[in-house]
């Protein structure tokens, strides 16, 4: 298995991996699939500035994990939010493990002080998944979201990636360290 930056040739099989859980999971509130040019722009969109990257096994990808703004007020900025997405065909085979370990070394070198996980609930496999990485459950958004007939609570998880002293410098893009 093989974890590298994303292309914008990556983006049909990416979709199709989101099209699972949007069309058939809660496991996000996206209720609606996006088209392709729209998911296209969104990931150009955030891995200028974040990381956005991909697991491959013999040129399929398995796959992708995020980070994005968290918060919109500038104060917020050295935060993430994470999401991770594995191929419903793959799961059980380490994707998310090396995907996530990969995406926190990343932002951790990029100057982000923590990263947060919204995992819609129930959802083991997730929750087990991010505090294996040392991730802490921080909140419950009770019926946080509404899909597939009923209301659906919101965990958020956090994790700490490096010690607060003083004032911190401001955080590097992700296409700074990606294209070296």
């Amino acid at each position: 298995m093989h974890i590298r930056p994303v292309t914008v040739n990556d983006t049909e099989q990416i979709l199709n991996i989101y099209r699972h859980y949007i069309l058939h999971t809660t496991i996000t509130l996206e209720e609606q699939v996006p088209s392709l040019v729209e998911f296209q722009k969104r990931i150009e969109t955030i891995s200028v500035q974040y990381p956005y990257i991909v697991s491959e096994e013999d040129g399929r990808i398995t796959g992708f994990a995020y980070a994005a703004n968290f918060r919109s007020r500038s104060a917020y900025r050295w935060l993430v939010e994470v999401a991770i997405y594995v191929d419903n065909h793959a799961q059980g085979r380490g994707s998310g493990r090396k995907l996530l370990s990969e995406l926190l070394g990343i932002l951790t070198k990029l100057g982000y002080y923590d990263a947060y996980a919204v995992v819609t609930l129930p959802n083991e496999r997730s929750v087990a998944l991010f505090e294996l990485f040392g991730f802490e459950k921080n909140t419950i958004l009770k019926q946080a979201g509404y899909k597939h007939g009923r209301w659906i609570d919101a965990g958020v998880w956090v994790k700490n990636l490096r010690k607060r002293n003083g004032a911190p410098s401001e955080p590097k893009l992700f296409s700074e360290i990606s294209s070296k």
